[in-house]
């Protein structure tokens, strides 16, 4: 066996690569993404909320949400205002405490994110159709790990 004459790579390395990777990703499937959220006329932070609430069973408290995305209340409560006369998210009052209004996404909502996770996606069968499938392999092979490390 022959000692590799390369270097090892260190997480600054591969950080770096893999922000060009992604980098690279995010410019091609953009203009699409985009014009999607302008058709649904919402803004980049209602999609976030909307990934905020998307865990099953998810029914946070405004404030909590208000935190987790750092922004004020006031901005929260208009934001989800909008969503809800859209059908995306259902608030509802808190059942201890009134004063709490508490939101969950609809299904409408969940449609949403699935339709702008297929744009992402489309992109990225566009570009792993251009691997060679020694490629696609050496790809399977480094990613399990990664996507094992997202479950837990």
């Amino acid at each position: 066996m022959q000692a590799s004459t390369t270097p090892a790579a260190t997480s600054a390395d591969v950080a770096h690569d893999l922000l060009c990777v992604v980098g690279h990703f995010m410019r091609e499937s953009t203009p699409q993404f985009f014009r999607t959220l302008s058709e649904l006329d919402l803004s980049l932070t209602q999609v976030k909320m909307l990934h905020q609430l998307e865990a099953p069973d998810s029914d946070v408290p405004l404030t909590e949400l208000a935190e987790l995305l750092s922004l004020s209340l006031p901005a929260v409560s208009r934001a989800i205002e909008a969503l809800q006369q859209r059908g995306y998210v259902a608030r509802r009052e808190d059942d201890r405490d009134r004063r709490v209004k508490r939101v969950r996404i609809t299904p409408a909502g969940r449609r949403v994110l699935e339709r702008l996770t297929r744009i992402r996606l489309k992109m990225l069968e566009r570009f792993t159709s251009t691997l060679s499938e020694d490629e696609r392999a050496d790809l399977v092979r480094a990613l399990a790990p990664l996507v094992e490390k997202t479950r837990r």
